[in-house]
């Protein structure tokens, strides 16, 4: 089978844009890059009409009670208080909240799918 692009259906796709915060971001070797890349993929879904995402990862104070001192990927988190909810800094990237209709989904766990 050709490389092809299947068709999208824009009331049944959704660009989801995850983990795109100036604290993880900033872990990165060349994150201008990266929201480039994403500033492209953003234009196309709104040029065909699919409805835009946003999952970031923060934490209330209660979530950083709630997570376990042997959790390898967030007891760190916890301990220091990041990525902490109240924190502006913490917010989807400014150069991606341009979209006034675009979902903000929150999650406490590495995959934004985890119950």
């Amino acid at each position: 089978m050709a490389n092809q692009t299947p068709d999208l259906m824009s009331d049944r796709t959704a660009l989801l844009l995850m983990d795109f915060q100036k604290p993880l971001l900033a872990a990165l070797p060349d994150p201008d890059r990266i929201l480039g890349g994403v500033q492209r993929a953003r234009r196309a879904a709104q040029g065909a009409g699919i409805r835009e995402v946003h999952i970031h990862v923060a934490f209330t104070p209660a979530d950083h009670a709630a997570v376990p001192s042997h959790n390898k990927a967030f007891a760190s988190v916890a301990e220091t208080r990041a990525l902490a909810a109240a924190d502006p800094d913490n917010d989807v990237h400014p150069l991606l909240r341009s979209n006034a209709h675009a979902h903000t989904v929150t999650k406490t766990r590495v995959g934004a799918f985890s119950e």
